[in-house]
């Protein structure tokens, strides 16, 4: 490849090594914390108050089986958008509670080491991600000054939600661009990226011990014994998976799928619509099926839809019952394979593509890339 390709990588990433020349971390020094607690608050409310009334035309986003209940759905969807319109959102950012809140966060990410949140791998540290629980205990803290500052039930729901939705954003930042990283990490060869094989090797491993589950044990006992080679070898698996996946619901596509990477590929539908899918995410949560990552036919589908179950689970928040709304919405998948997408990113930076780069950025909903963009 050109070196023109690696132009993204090189003015983002950064290789730190020690007085040894070990290399010991990359950081990602296009992330940032720009966003406060109360811009992301008004945001957050500017977006709602001037799309809610869009709510209840968005059974297109269901899936085929949720159709089957969308009766229901719209039913109570109506009866919680009757209760949002009481609430004065507003009114609760404005307050003097909300400013202790705001406050409290700003004071706490100031504590935050700069270093620490752009690092995206550490290659000297098997559990350096899993045992970064710095965000986790700022959320619980948060939580309880909320509890302290907003007796009334409906306003403490919103303000947990959107502390956690904040502190969400945040940390989903840093796993996007690690799959930024990891593009460049898979798809050129080490010498041009300043690296050796092993590095390489250590850096993928880090990125993916971010995934494995708090309590998977035994994922974690391969990682620190192959840590040179977990990260390609687990890679070499989702592929595996990914292309078995691609293969069971090859009649719903008319081109064998291009594998960009092992989560993503680029194919067409059985109807002639160029698209971007992901075999390895399933779709929702009562659809088995490839997730639809992108359409060239319907630039905006996937935004919309993913914008759409965002604004109705804040809508949710702010009604107490339980309902099959909430519990629809709670469980669809797009968050998990929204954060891989940042290898897509990566595969179109690369080839100097910004029309595509600026289109998932956007369907990333994370305020801290669509506000800023990610910046140089």
């Amino acid at each position: 490849m050109a070196s023109e390709s690696l132009l993204g990588f090189k003015t983002r990433f950064r290789l730190i090594r020690d007085e040894e020349s070990r290399a010991i971390r990359i950081i990602d020094r296009s992330l940032h914390t720009k966003l406060s607690f109360s811009k992301f608050s008004q945001t957050y409310h500017d977006w709602f108050i001037s799309e809610s009334p869009s709510l209840l035309e968005g059974t297109q986003f269901l899936s085929p089986e949720a159709e089957i209940e969308s009766r229901e759905l719209n039913r109570e969807l109506k009866q919680i958008l009757e209760e949002v319109r009481k609430f004065k959102l507003q009114k609760l950012i404005l307050s003097n509670s909300f400013l202790k809140v705001n406050k409290f966060l700003t004071e706490e990410f100031k504590k935050v080491s700069t270093v620490g949140f752009r690092t995206v791998s550490n290659l000297e540290n098997t559990t350096f991600f899993f045992q970064n629980k710095q965000y986790r205990k700022i959320e619980e803290s948060a939580k309880k000054v909320v509890a302290k500052y907003f007796p009334g039930e409906i306003d403490e729901r919103v303000m947990i939600y959107l502390v956690e939705r904040y502190i969400g954003f945040l940390k989903d930042s840093r796993t996007y661009h690690q799959s930024i990283l990891l593009h460049y990490l898979t798809n050129f060869p080490p010498s041009e990226l300043g690296m050796t094989e092993e590095e390489v090797g250590m850096a993928i491993s880090s990125i993916l011990e971010g995934d494995i589950k708090k309590h998977n044990i035994i994922s974690r006992r391969r990682l620190k014994k192959n840590w040179n080679t977990y990260g390609l070898k687990k890679l070499k698996e989702i592929q595996k998976e990914s292309i078995e996946r691609a293969v069971k619901f090859r009649e719903r596509y008319s081109k064998t799928p291009f594998f960009a990477n092992p989560f993503f590929a680029q194919t067409q539908t059985a109807r002639g619509e160029d698209v971007w899918i992901s075999p390895y995410f399933q779709n929702k949560a009562l659809d088995n099926s490839p997730s639809l990552i992108f359409d060239y036919s319907r630039p905006e589908f996937v935004y919309k839809s993913r914008r759409y179950y965002e604004l109705i689970l804040f809508a949710s928040s702010q009604d107490k019952r339980p309902n099959r709304v909430k519990k629809y919405f709670t469980h669809l998948m797009y968050r998990r394979q929204m954060l891989k997408e940042g290898l897509l990113y990566g595969f179109y930076e690369s080839r100097g593509d910004s029309q595509m780069t600026k289109k998932l950025i956007k369907q990333s909903l994370n305020p801290l890339e669509t506000l800023f963009e990610i910046p140089f």
